[in-house]
């Protein structure tokens, strides 16, 4: 059962000899150099926020971790919202220190050994989030990966928990570090981590702001200004993408009246209606589209549309 299982996880490991079934022993890896960034985070019992920008970084940080970990004897355990990366991460980490791979698809007896060789002496143990209820006693640090993914959190099954909250009141109890790894990390743990690091981003772009209030005085209209367009028209003749983000969907974000200017709302929940290309709808409520050819206050056919849209971008 679901209590079962998570008793199984949560209870201490018995003291009894048993046998765990061993990988194949390989040649000693040579002594990886330990990062400078790794001290920080493992100097005093505190969170660390650190953004990672593709998988590469995500596995050197998780290994330069439980590399320096184990070798102060202690076990670091690492949590991954998905299945298909702890197999993953397993086999980086495998060749330079001892693992332990808890998932709820192992067997009674295997799930026991795992249990009794992550009691019994330090290692990576990876799991997803069902893992969190992990806490050996030489447990060191604990490393959350992809921290920002809702996958942490149990839903769908009993006890509901999430993942992080869990890890951070095991990290306080034991007094040990926690790493947050993640491309775009959750305002909240931002705000509260004692140090934060950029494992390598690429460096941004070279940006321009354009005030289009300077824009429309000079007797321009719409948003598509001359500085985007030769940006757009240089991408495409060098052969590159040109990506144009937009805070609002379909074609105008409101529908006005030039005569009354009443703003068309939602006979529904009183939300502004909003013009898509398959007709008038309610982002608020997610109603049907709407038939609209009057002002609903007047009777005025005279409406205009505002805030253009994505879709109005588009047939610009």
């Amino acid at each position: 059962s679901g209590t079962g299982t998570v008793a199984q996880l949560v209870l201490p490991a018995p003291t009894i000899r048993t046998a765990v079934t061993t990988p194949r022993q390989r040649a000693a890896p040579p002594r990886r150099r330990t990062p400078s960034w790794v001290a920080d985070v493992l100097r005093a019992p505190s969170d660390t926020v650190a953004i990672t920008s593709n998988h590469a970084q995500r596995w050197e940080a998780i290994l330069a971790v439980a590399v320096a970990i184990t070798r102060k004897r202690k076990s670091v355990l690492v949590l991954t919202p998905h299945r298909a990366d702890v197999e993953r991460i397993a086999r980086e980490l495998s060749p330079h220190v001892p693992t332990v791979v808890l998932d709820r698809e192992m067997n009674r007896t295997s799930g026991w050994a795992a249990m009794l060789a992550a009691h019994a002496s330090p290692a990576a143990i990876i799991g997803t989030r069902a893992a969190a209820w992990i806490a050996p006693a030489m447990l060191g640090a604990i490393i959350i990966d992809e921290a920002h993914h809702d996958d942490l959190k149990s839903w769908d099954a009993h006890p509901r928990y999430d993942a992080r909250l869990l890890t951070a009141w095991t990290a306080q109890k034991l007094h040990i570090p926690r790493l947050l790894l993640s491309p775009a990390p959750r305002p909240e743990e931002w705000a509260a981590a004692a140090r934060r690091i950029d494992l390598g981003a690429p460096p941004s772009p070279a940006h321009t702001v354009v005030d289009l209030r300077a824009h429309w005085r000079s007797g321009e209209h719409g948003f598509l200004t001359n500085e985007l367009k030769l940006a757009i028209t240089d991408s495409i003749a060098h052969q590159r993408l040109a990506v144009i983000v937009h805070n609002r969907r379909g074609r105008m974000g409101r529908i006005t009246c030039q005569d009354c200017g009443a703003t068309a709302e939602c006979p529904t929940c009183h939300g502004p209606l909003a013009e898509h290309t398959q007709g008038v709808q309610c982002h608020t409520c997610g109603g049907a589209p709407v038939p609209l050819s009057t002002c609903p206050a007047c009777h005025s056919p005279h409406l205009v549309g505002r805030s253009i849209g994505t879709a109005g971008v588009a047939e610009m």
